[in-house]
């Protein structure tokens, strides 16, 4: 069945030759239609790694002070903070997504279309998961 990318909204970039698509009829009449949750995507452009930056993430501690009152005593605290260092990067379907900073252009990836976001190098996912 042929139909208009417009029924697929935002989600129309992320649609392929050969995609399986989930359209909604009524009447038998497309109301509208969903991409997969997950695609594959290739990055068109990116800049390039920073040197030494590995997919290792970062810990930071961060500090922070409390006031308790009534008597408002200062108690200090830390936190540790974990976080990717990231960059973003432009796709083969012309959106722009954060990735972490190891990857390179030319590579595959795993893209969420709920929310435009990485979620893993392609050969890293398996269909099954």
């Amino acid at each position: 069945m042929d139909v208009k990318k417009d029924l697929f909204g935002k989600n129309a970039a992320y649609l392929k030759e050969e995609m399986k698509v989930t359209l909604r009829l009524f009447d038998d009449k497309p109301l509208s239609g969903s991409v997969p949750k997950r695609v594959i995507c290739t990055v068109k452009e990116t800049p390039p790694p920073l040197k030494g930056v590995s997919a290792t993430p970062v810990y930071a501690q961060f500090p922070f002070f409390v006031l308790i009152p009534p008597q408002l005593h200062i108690f200090y605290a830390s936190t540790w903070v974990c976080y990717m260092r990231e960059k973003r990067a432009l796709l083969d379907n012309g959106l722009t997504v954060k990735v972490p900073a190891f990857i390179e252009t030319g590579e595959a990836i795993l893209v969420s279309t709920d929310h435009d976001s990485y979620i893993s190098r392609a050969k890293e996912w398996h269909a099954d998961t």
